[in-house]
């Protein structure tokens, strides 16, 4: 069974049927993922790297001063995790975005 990951919140979905003509074109994992602006989630990804740069390279996702919906900074802190480019800590304790919530330390990633 093929896999992907979705280009909007970074979650593993499967092949389905209603795929088989088009798999190779499919991007996103749902309709509501669809629909989300691609540049605004790139554009956070940005703005938490660049958080992170200023702060000693670690934030509480509680400190994330962002106006945008929690999905869409929980979709961005995914694929930041997905790339490498940022660790998730509970109770110093590291954890996977699926598993996000307001008390969670985000650790840089030195490259």
């Amino acid at each position: 069974m093929d896999h992907k990951t979705c280009k909007a919140c970074g979650r593993d979905f499967s092949w389905r049927k209603k795929w088989e003509n088009n798999w190779e074109e499919v991007k996103f994992c749902s309709k509501s993922c669809s629909k989300i602006n691609l540049k605004s989630i790139e554009n956070l990804k940005f703005l938490i790297l660049k958080t992170l740069a200023s702060e000693n390279n670690e934030i509480i996702l509680d400190q994330l001063k962002l106006e945008q919906d929690k999905r869409l900074i929980h979709s961005a802190l995914r694929l930041l995790e997905i790339e490498g480019k940022v660790q998730l800590f509970k109770n110093n304790k590291k954890i996977t975005a699926q598993e996000l919530n307001a008390k969670v330390r985000i650790k840089g990633v030195k490259a």
